[in-house]
C-alpha cells in the first residue's frame, strides 16, 4: 500500500538500501519498498552497501534507511552497522535489521548494536511499511511501544507456526 493520507509527505520517495547476500531476498524487499513509495537499491555483501552508502552521500542523494539482512555470510549485520555508523556522514541513518530468527536478548543487544528496530522475515508488507514510518518519522516512545521493535505486537497477535527448511545435505 502506498504513503496514505495523514503519513509524512516527506518520506514518499525515501531512499533505503536492502543490505543482503541472498540477491533474490534483496530484490524481493526493494520491490516491496518500491510498492510502499519508497526508493529503494540493493547491495548483496557489505563492500557493496558501503559503496553505495559513500556513492550516494557524493551524489547529494543520501539514504534514509538501510534495511541489513542479520547474516550476510562473510560478517553479521551488526558488524555492518558498526562500520556504517563509523562513517561520520552515516550517523543519523535508520539501521534495521531483518532476522528469520529471534532469540532471548536480541531487541536490546540489537538495539545496543545502533538498530532502531528489527523486522522478522519474512515481514508483512503493512509491517514493512510501517517499520520504516516508525523509524523514519519517530513518535515519542511509551512503554507500550517498544522503540527496539516495531513488530514485537504483532508477532504477539499471530498464531505459532513452524516451517523448519535446511538446505545442508
Amino acid at each position: 500500500t502506498p504513503f496514505s493520507a495523514g503519513q509524512p509527505g516527506d518520506l514518499q520517495g525515501a531512499r533505503v538500501l536492502v543490505v543482503d547476500d541472498f540477491a533474490i531476498s534483496g530484490r524481493s524487499l526493494a520491490l516491496r519498498l518500491q510498492r510502499c513509495g519508497f526508493v529503494a537499491d540493493t547491495a548483496d555483501c557489505p563492500a557493496a552497501a558501503l559503496s553505495a552508502l559513500h556513492r550516494a552521500q557524493m551524489e547529494k542523494l543520501p539514504y534514509r534507511a538501510v534495511l541489513i539482512d542479520h547474516d550476510l555470510g562473510e560478517c553479521d549485520g551488526a558488524s555492518l552497522a558498526q562500520r556504517i555508523v563509523e562513517i561520520p556522514e552515516n550517523r543519523g541513518l535508520a539501521l534495521v535489521i531483518c532476522v528469520a530468527a529471534d532469540f532471548r536478548g536480541d531487541a536490546q543487544r540489537l538495539h545496543e548494536a545502533g538498530f532502531a528496530a528489527y523486522l522478522h522475515k519474512p515481514a508483512r508488507q503493512s509491517v514493512l511499511q510501517e517499520g520504516l514510518l516508525r523509524v523514519l518519522a519517530p513518535r515519542p516512545a511509551t512503554k507500550a511501544d517498544p522503540v527496539s521493535s516495531p513488530v514485537v505486537a504483532e508477532v504477539a497477535r499471530r498464531p505459532w507456526r513452524l516451517l523448519i527448511v535446511e538446505d545442508n545435505a
